[in-house]
């Protein structure tokens, strides 16, 4: 009969998370994971077979899979884009902890991170800024400009997000968001 696990799969995933955000890949240890979780490093293994890679790769589909819920689904709701916009919006400052938390875009797309690792990142920015593009578009911007505001969005969230980390504080990022749905639709 096999052992009860000591930790759930979403729990796990959720200190795993924790430790990439503050850590990074490259920083994060095996036995930092280990310590995190609260399991041995067996117990690590046995749970990801693939080690640090795979722990990585579960971290961003949880990750991705929140953003979607989160972020995503918002834009494809009904209203007018001003509200599709400023419930994507609210849904960023949610998924980021009003700020507080690190992307894991900027932490998994660093140097010496395993390609496997940094490839899919790509999409999900990609996915994002396509649906961000769709609702600009619906608001009459040309589709060529909607691509160009939704790729400053991103860039913008994401910057605020890193200079906020760097600074210690969350107002960077509450200002960016703050004027994100204006400037979009201006």
């Amino acid at each position: 009969m096999a052992r009860p696990e000591t930790i759930s799969r979403s729990d796990l995933l959720a200190r795993l998370t924790g430790v990439f955000r503050s850590v990074g890949y490259e920083g994060a240890s095996l036995a930092l994971l280990a310590r995190e979780t609260g399991l041995a490093k067996a117990a690590l293994y046995h749970r990801f077979p693939g080690g640090k890679e795979e722990m990585a790769h579960a971290v961003l589909n949880d990750v991705g899979r929140d953003m979607a819920v989160t972020v995503l689904r918002r834009l494809d709701g009904a209203g007018s884009p001003r509200q599709k916009l400023s419930a994507m919006r609210d849904g960023v400052v949610e998924f980021y902890d009003g700020g507080k938390l690190s992307c894991l875009a900027d932490l998994f797309s660093v140097e010496g991170v395993p390609d496997a690792i940094r490839s899919p990142l790509a999409g999900g920015i990609h996915a994002w800024m396509a649906a961000i593009a769709r609702v600009v578009e619906q608001a009459g911007v040309g589709p060529d400009e909607a691509v160009r505001r939704a790729e400053d969005a991103v860039v913008r969230v994401e910057g605020a997000l890193v200079v906020s980390r760097a600074l210690g504080s969350a107002m960077p990022f509450h200002r960016t968001m703050e004027r994100l749905v204006d400037d979009l639709l201006a």
